[in-house]
């Protein structure tokens, strides 16, 4: 999946607002809505940072869904040193969607702010 970050101006404007820096990182992930019905697919993470992350799929996913989001290549724990927050996998809630093209069509680019059980 090509990511073409110019096309995604509102995502660029919000995260240039945001109180805490992102770290930029291209993840593939496996997703599991389990909000309403429940769907498997494959996403590809922008960045990420302590409460969250961003992701990019071609399902359409609106905010308020529940995920079980579940990084496939997940890195290991030297390349980790200093970033804390990347998750091998959490429970997380879409906070908003951008739908945007790219070089292979539509796209939807996803906030998730983790869940923390305690």
């Amino acid at each position: 999946m090509a990511i073409n970050l110019e096309n995604m101006s509102t995502i660029g404007h919000q995260i240039e607002n945001r109180q805490r820096g992102r770290t930029a990182c291209e993840l593939r992930a496996e997703c599991l809505k389990l909000s309403g019905r429940s769907d498997v697919f494959t996403a590809r993470s922008i960045n990420y940072h302590q409460d969250g992350i961003v992701l990019v799929s071609r399902k359409a996913v609106k905010p308020g869904t529940l995920l079980v989001v579940r990084v496939l290549n997940f890195p290991s724990a030297q390349v980790l040193a200093g970033n804390a927050g990347l998750r091998s996998t959490g429970l997380a809630e879409v906070r908003w969607v951008e739908e945007f093209m790219d070089t292979d069509g539509l796209a939807y680019a996803m906030s998730l702010r983790y869940l923390y059980a305690d």
